[in-house]
């Protein structure tokens, strides 16, 4: 966990604290949860509960499983528990885009504020994170907050003020990724489908000839590892753009 992540866990702490504990929770225990892990979510303290106690839970919150009110109290464990790289069972990513079946932009200010510094901690721990051929991890990071929050300019300026090899590579990965069959286009769909105020905030983002220029000076210093990458990262830049 990274000093900026570990602050922002704290910070959801802070921002949740007053939420009281839920004296039952529901669920279906026909295949989502069981009755012995019901009674151990309101049995135990929140900050003593482990992931295995957690999973099922933040596997179906709040459908299936729980309410958006307690939700907000299990909030921060869950947070912080996907920090420390539990919950692998469930994946990162799924887990914290439950908050999209929630109004959680309508909560407290400083219960959002401590969420999108939570996403933006994160995000920015994906970014430093050294890629690899095919890695798709810091684009899974960035579209599961693209789908939780709907305001991810603050996501894409830091991307874009973030000049490091790690994150460069990132950027060619995310657009070899996301190339279309032709080439002619990037397909935002799969992670943000029915989004079309998104779709085109992220064309406009990815779509300019800036990001050319940053791919094509990564060609210069890109590992052998990444370099078909980013060749094919200009490639289908070179061709949208020109395009008439």
């Amino acid at each position: 966990m990274t000093a900026g992540l570990k602050r922002a866990v704290e910070e959801l702490h802070t921002a949740f604290a007053d939420v009281p504990q839920p004296a039952r929770i529901t669920g279906c225990t026909h295949c989502c949860i069981s009755e012995e892990e019901l009674a151990r979510l309101v049995e135990v303290p929140r900050a003593e509960l482990t992931a295995d106690e957690l999973k099922s839970y933040a596997w179906n919150v709040p459908d299936t499983v729980g309410t958006e009110a307690d939700f907000k109290y299990f909030l921060p464990r869950i947070f912080e528990l996907v920090a420390e790289g539990e919950l692998q069972e469930i994946g990162a990513g799924w887990t914290l885009r439950r908050l999209k079946y929630t109004a959680w932009t309508s909560w407290s200010p400083e219960q959002m504020q401590a969420i999108r510094a939570y996403l933006m901690a994160w995000w920015q721990m994906a970014l430093m994170k050294t890629a690899r051929r095919d890695d798709t991890s810091a684009m899974d990071v960035f579209f599961s907050i693209v789908e939780t929050d709907e305001s991810p300019e603050s996501y894409l300026s830091f991307w874009e003020q973030a000049k490091t090899l790690a994150a460069s590579d990132h950027l060619a990965l995310t657009i070899q990724f996301l190339r279309s069959d032709g080439e002619d286009s990037l397909d935002f769909n799969v992670y943000a489908p029915d989004k079309l105020q998104t779709h085109h905030l992220l064309n406009h983002w990815f779509l300019r000839p800036s990001v050319l220029t940053r791919l094509n000076s990564g060609v210069a210093t890109a590992s052998s590892d990444m370099l078909p990458a980013y060749e094919i990262a200009c490639r289908v830049m070179r061709r949208i753009l020109v395009a008439p």
